[in-house]
């Protein structure tokens, strides 16, 4: 539903140019409608408000709609200037960027408007299609003979190979007789027969791209996650790291946040911090998963690749009752290992070994008594032997 209230935005941004937000929005991000058309090479700023990056940043890619929110749209051309001349689906029944993806990708101005493309002159249409490329780009022109029996035998066939879709290009837009008007653009939904964005049926949508998007088990693991009595903040966490969406040095750097000394992992400065190292792959965090393991009677014999998800941990444990409980450690070994990564950061704390280890004893503890999930609730005799309170 959050998702299909976000898109419901995008469509809101494209349709209500005189509302004063939609004001507000061109003033502040310059060309909003353009943006928000736009599938990919369109990146938001630290700076930019929470809001405005997540609906830039939420799409619909399904089978259907492979080309995100700008394939469910079709874009009626008037005056050009508020249509993508690549990403928006007005030549046809797919975006540009699809049908010519080797010109796309040697572009120079991939978010440029139509209208910036299209000239008149003297009346008639001219489509300056330099501007979509660096002036010394090879791909203008034809390749010359020269070009074509000199040098690398790979250049000359990729020249021959851009000139042909140029040319194709070319042809498609003069054969597409768009005139130069003043009108504004026209914008339509093509998910159903109203042309009218329904925020019910992009949830369903939304819903089905869930299958697509994440394998059978992640969706399991995510599942149960959900149904497990922990609390909300931890269910929230334990989800960011299955779907890998914690802010971790990685993706923060992917985010253009870089203003930390080191990107390395601050448990062993040996690799760039990412979910997997740091949780799994971390020969300190393996130390902990041993420690914890050994602690649960199960042998410490489990791969990079077990550790991440807690089934391979329940096929361990023999008693059948205990496996539905095994999640709660798995996250309170996780949740651990994430407060003191937390700690070494912004608090210059030493890493501790014994309060990981502790932390992750009373916090599964904790956890399985308040949902009413332990046998016996003596945390002594929980540290001692945990299976036997289960």
């Amino acid at each position: 539903m959050n998702r299909a209230l976000l898109l419901k935005w995008k469509w809101r941004i494209l349709m209500e140019r005189q509302a004063i937000w939609s004001k507000f929005l061109e003033f502040r991000y310059r060309k909003p409608r353009l943006i928000v058309q736009a599938t990919k090479d369109v990146t938001s700023n630290f700076e930019d408000a929470i809001w405005w990056r997540d609906v830039i940043s939420n799409d619909l890619i399904l089978d259907r709609f492979e080309e995100g929110f700008p394939g469910c749209v079709k874009s009626i051309i008037r005056n050009g200037k508020n249509i993508l001349f690549w990403h928006s689906v007005w030549l046809g029944d797919h975006a540009l960027h699809v049908k010519f993806p080797e010109l796309y990708d040697i572009s120079t101005r991939k978010l440029c408007s139509v209208s910036e493309v299209r000239q008149v002159v003297d009346g008639s249409v001219f489509w300056d299609l330099d501007f979509l490329f660096a002036a010394d780009s090879n791909v203008i022109a034809a390749p010359s003979a020269s070009d074509l029996h000199s040098g690398d035998g790979l250049v000359s066939v990729l020249l021959q190979l851009h000139a042909v879709n140029l040319q194709h290009l070319r042809d498609c837009l003069i054969q597409s007789n768009h005139g130069q008007t003043e009108e504004e653009d026209q914008h339509i939904r093509n998910l159903n027969s109203s042309g009218l964005y329904s925020v019910s049926s992009i949830t369903s949508l939304v819903g089905n791209s869930k299958d697509r998007a994440w394998n059978n088990n992640l969706i399991k693991q995510l599942e149960v996650i959900w149904n497990t009595n922990l609390p909300i903040r931890i269910k929230l966490f334990a989800w960011r790291v299955l779907t890998d969406k914690l802010p971790v040095k990685e993706i923060l750097i992917q985010r253009g946040v870089s203003n930390f000394p080191s990107v390395g992992c601050v448990f062993c400065s040996n690799h760039q911090e990412n979910s997997n190292h740091l949780f799994f792959d971390c020969y300190i965090s393996k130390e902990i998963w041993d420690k914890v393991l050994a602690w649960l009677g199960i042998e410490s014999n489990l791969s990079f690749l077990d550790l991440l998800s807690f089934d391979a941990i329940q096929l361990k444990v023999k008693k059948v009752k205990v496996k539905d409980r095994i999640n709660v450690i798995w996250v309170a070994t996780l949740w651990s290992l994430w407060t003191m990564r937390n700690a070494v950061i912004f608090q210059d704390k030493l890493f501790s070994f014994d309060e990981v280890f502790y932390n992750i004893l009373f916090l599964s503890w904790r956890w399985l008594s308040l949902s009413h999930s332990l046998v016996v609730a003596n945390f002594y005799k929980w540290f001692k032997n945990p299976l036997n309170c289960i």
